[in-house]
């Protein structure tokens, strides 16, 4: 299980292989290596039922269920789970994969980039969620002049200027409707 920062807080990441990119001690150690051999659990539609449950929780969750080549979006949609309650997960499996030739053409070509031809400044992975968080980060950087402390801060301008989320929503919720 890996914690990390995410737009909704703290998490904890079961079977991910992307969500250590935002752990605080990899952003502290200004890391941007690449992990190409992080081990996570495959099923395929052979393989019958496939489901998680999560128990013994004396709080209340919510859970967001998505690839362990991804991270968590505002977009997902969420399962909750109350109280000293449990929760069960049934996933359905697909088989989904990419020719040779595929495999071999340009970004440009394909329209869509692998986890290793990351363009992107907060992350040396790419997804799609994380192409998306970027664009908020930027958003939010035009808005305000700053980055919210759930970002990964990799402008050396904002050292030291990451603001808090209340101060963020605050900016948002007061910006002028038109003319």
């Amino acid at each position: 299980m890996t914690a990390f920062i995410s737009e909704f807080g703290l998490c904890y990441s079961y079977n991910s292989v992307i969500a250590f990119y935002h752990e605080p001690s990899y952003w502290e150690s200004n890391n941007w290596t690449l992990k190409t051999d992080q081990p996570y659990f495959k099923g395929s539609p052979l393989d019958g039922d496939i489901f998680a449950q999560i128990m013994n929780m004396n709080s209340g969750f919510e859970m967001y269920v998505h690839s362990p080549e991804e991270i968590p979006d505002t977009a997902l949609k969420r399962l909750e789970s109350h109280n000293n309650s449990y929760k069960t997960v049934d996933v359905q499996a697909l088989s989904i994969y990419s020719t040779e030739a595929a495999q071999r053409l340009t970004v440009s070509q394909r329209k869509c980039r692998k986890l290793a031809e990351s363009d992107l400044t907060i992350s040396p992975a790419y997804t799609y969620n994380q192409c998306r968080i970027q664009c908020r980060l930027a958003l939010a950087n035009s808005i305000c002049q700053c980055i919210p402390h759930f970002y990964r801060n990799t402008n050396p301008r904002f050292k030291g200027r990451q603001v808090s989320t209340l101060h963020i929503a605050y900016l948002f919720l007061t910006l002028p409707l038109g003319p």
